[in-house]
């Protein structure tokens, strides 16, 4: 393998993979068979994590496939993460085809709703580059997840998406239906009216490296 391509697949510190990356400028049919085995065999989990994350250095034809079965491990999987940062950075460029982003925006919502608290906060921003694909009402409902970053996150979709008078109806009606509870809806309701500003970004989340990653049930 490149010398760059290399040391991404091998990197432990994200700062190194992410660096590596912006060094590889072509890969080598050799190579992409190489990239090829990684994923096919799935037991190298660094280099298994270090392409999800950058799912554009996967070759193509194994690309949509290694990002489902990243989208299906189980929660407490670094994996799961990992492929959840590779479908935000392949949707912020607008690279995933339709049934992909249909499929990953229906498990983000899982995600952001059951997985713990790092791989939750991780989903409810990815959840922000596919609202085109899941219903805003939806995305609405993860309000009554405990994470106060997936709550905050969230709303801050439906901010952007909405405005603050729709949120506040739509929240009101999910209410009224069921769908939240009422200590949900009034909590949501509560932190809306402080997000102004800076405050009405979505909140950043720490990436954890493989080696720092501990597996969670």
């Amino acid at each position: 393998m490149d010398e760059a391509l290399d040391l991404f697949v091998r990197a432990t510190d994200l700062d190194v993979v992410s660096d590596a990356r912006g060094r590889i400028s072509r890969i080598s049919k050799l190579e992409s068979a190489q990239l090829h085995e990684i994923v096919a065999e799935w037991q190298d989990r660094q280099a298994v994590a270090n392409l999800l994350m950058y799912p554009e250095v996967i070759p193509a034809p194994d690309r949509d496939q290694a990002l489902f079965r990243g989208l299906s491990s189980d929660l407490g999987d670094y994996t799961l993460l990992a492929s959840i940062i590779g479908v935000q950075r392949l949707a912020e460029r607008d690279q995933l085809a339709d049934d992909v982003r249909k499929q990953a925006g229906s498990r983000l919502v899982e995600v952001a709703r059951t997985a713990p608290d790092a791989t939750a906060a991780r989903a409810s921003i990815a959840l922000g580059e596919l609202t085109d694909d899941v219903d805003l009402d939806e995305i609405l409902t993860l309000v009554d997840v405990p994470d106060e970053t997936v709550m905050h996150n969230v709303l801050a979709i439906a901010l952007e998406l909405a405005g603050r008078e729709q949120v506040r109806e739509r929240v009101a009606r999910l209410q009224a239906s069921g769908r939240l509870d009422d200590p949900s809806a009034v909590r949501a309701l509560a932190h809306l009216e402080s997000m102004d500003g800076m405050a009405a970004l979505p909140a950043l989340t720490y990436i954890p490296s493989l080696a720092d990653w501990q597996e969670q049930p």
